[in-house]
């Protein structure tokens, strides 16, 4: 099993600005993608405006 834990630990990303490129292929998946990008990012204080 991995030892990798993604909850645990924490980083400074004031200012931070993020891309997240999704492709047009199988949107059904791709979709939900993006929206999991999305909240993780919400989640470490990235806003929409900064996306």
């Amino acid at each position: 099993m991995s030892e990798y834990r993604p909850d645990e630990g924490s980083f400074n990303i004031n200012g931070a600005r993020v891309a997240i490129a999704v492709a047009r292929w199988n949107s059904q998946i791709t979709e939900s993608l993006l929206q999991g990008a999305q909240r993780a990012l919400q989640r470490h204080g990235i806003t929409e405006d900064d996306v």
